[in-house]
């Protein structure tokens, strides 16, 4: 399995190619070296989203906050890009890790299975603790 990350900026993209997380301490929270993943072809980092559309499964990491009000419109304007650019013939897994105000993950499942002519599915939530 090789994982290739998509990045509007071309400084993250160089990062993780080089082997860097740009992420600050995930390197020392994960105590793992990405660059042994870069140096095997196995992780790699894209800003052309013509390298990663063929994708089945997608996790959703972005900012969710602006001007410190939550702002979900660029989580739902992903979902939209990978539901409409994916052949519609790939069975999709989405993950959102962006943290989310109620609701607009109904608003993701919505575009989703919108897009793709489906059924809307169900939300599966990690148990409460």
């Amino acid at each position: 399995m090789t994982v290739k990350i998509f990045d509007v900026n071309d400084a993250v993209v160089k990062s993780w190619n080089a082997g860097t997380s740009p992420v600050i301490g995930l390197k020392e929270f994960l105590n793992f070296d990405f660059g042994i993943l870069v140096k095997m072809g196995k992780l790699s980092a894209t800003s052309k989203w013509g390298d990663v559309s063929g994708a089945s499964t997608w996790i959703i990491a972005v900012p969710t906050e602006r001007c410190g009000e939550p702002y979900s419109q660029i989580v739902l304007d992903v979902a939209k890009r990978i539901a409409t650019e994916t052949a519609l013939s790939t069975k999709l897994t989405v993950i959102v890790e962006s943290t989310l105000e109620p609701g607009v993950e109904n608003e993701v499942l919505e575009i989703l299975a919108a897009a793709r002519g489906e059924a809307q599915r169900s939300v599966t939530k990690p148990p409460a603790e």
